[in-house]
């Protein structure tokens, strides 16, 4: 009996890479497979479990070195990954044995940042940094509720002590309403612990432009932030704190002639290279040609 396989018709084949820094899985695509317009469908898409599965998505262009975040937001991790990225694809420059220097340019972010790569112990594992800079500290407003909110390019956090509400969702929702952050570009909300000498973040990152709100396993900006309030307290300049993830990120502040520079480094991995089809860039492409 002759069997007939179903029609198939196989959808655009697109490049990405998959990259975890420290947590935080983050899928990069070229920014010229995907136009501005289907960024914010594509990246849902890309993140849902039935997918790619990630917590973010960017997209970049390696000959520019520039990176744009799903929601034009500015993202110290995927900075990161991008940066990782980057050495391994010899667009840094080498200033010793597997250590990479170079500027990256980001979404969010009115300066370029110097990114520093070094190759880690373990063959496939990196250890990346990237460097805001910052005229002045930001500074802390307290809010009503007895919260923090610090304000960086591209993101505001919010730094909570208090235990986590069970409704996640419901609580971050009305805590953006009450602060009047509905119409920021992503809202981070963070919980900050210390046990033993050892801080923990518990970060929630809400991006309006995919109105995604993510349990992040790992989130740099969210880093920084922490590390921001914790110097306004004891005037420390270098923190580690744990992530999600059970990784540490590391925050150092460098004063200078004209600022601060803020450096957030941790492990990077890239963890996945390949193709793979996008339903809404197809369909996008579908409805083009129709019209």
């Amino acid at each position: 009996m002759l069997i007939h396989a179903p029609f198939f018709t196989a959808g655009t084949m697109i490049p990405f890479w998959k990259i975890t820094p420290g947590g935080n899985p983050t899928i990069l695509f070229n920014a010229a497979d995907i136009p501005p317009c289907s960024r914010p469908s594509a990246a849902v898409e890309a993140m849902s479990p039935g997918h790619l599965q990630a917590e973010q998505v960017g997209f970049i262009d390696i000959d520019r070195c520039r990176l744009d975040m799903m929601g034009g937001e500015f993202c110290v991790n995927a900075s990161r990954a991008f940066a990782c990225l980057l050495a391994t694809e010899g667009r840094l420059r080498q200033t010793a044995a597997e250590q990479y220097e170079g500027i990256i340019f980001s979404s969010g972010a009115d300066h370029p940042l110097p990114v520093l790569v070094r190759r880690a112990q373990a063959g496939s594992c990196w250890h990346a940094e990237v460097c805001l800079f910052m005229q002045a500290l930001p500074e802390q407003k307290r809010l009503c509720d007895g919260s923090a909110r610090i304000d960086l390019p591209g993101i505001t956090h919010i730094i909570e002590h208090d235990v986590k509400p069970d409704d996640l969702e419901a609580f971050c929702c009305s805590q953006r309403a009450a602060n009047g952050l509905e119409l920021n570009d992503a809202v981070g909300h963070l919980w900050l612990s210390e046990k033993d000498g050892l801080f923990s973040l518990f970060p929630v990152v809400w991006v309006r432009a995919t109105s995604s709100l993510c349990q992040e396993t790992a989130c740099g900006s969210g880093t920084l932030a922490s590390a921001l309030f914790l110097c306004g307290k004891s005037r420390c300049r270098q923190f580690t704190i744990r992530q999600p993830s059970g990784q540490d990120l590391c925050v150092r502040l460098e004063k200078s002639s004209s600022g601060w520079n803020a450096w957030i480094g941790g492990p990077c991995r890239i963890i996945a290279k390949g193709e793979t089809t996008l339903l809404s860039i197809d369909s996008a492409r579908a409805d083009q040609t129709a019209s």
